[in-house]
């Protein structure tokens, strides 16, 4: 139900991918396989993929760090079990 919410979330707030839109823009619509080729050459081929799969590996780093002893994660989730 909030897919078309993760993918705004994804492509225009995070940054690390980019959105897939149905044929004449709606929500509710299909997608072309033109659309699906277009975006994954634009992923795999020259600098905007690059740009955003190291964006990805950044946010993936700050995800394991928080999750890891010490992390903002690790101690917030320790502070709850603690009280």
């Amino acid at each position: 139900a909030e897919q078309h919410v993760n993918a705004r979330f994804v492509a225009e707030i995070a940054g690390v991918g980019l959105r897939v839109m149905p044929e004449g823009g709606s929500v509710r619509g299909f997608v072309t396989a033109e659309e699906i080729e277009m975006k994954v050459r634009r992923l795999m081929i020259g600098d905007e993929g690059a740009a955003l799969r190291r964006k990805a590996a950044e946010l993936g780093k700050i995800a394991r760090d928080a999750v890891t002893e010490g992390g903002s994660s690790f101690e917030a989730l320790k502070l709850f079990v603690s009280e």
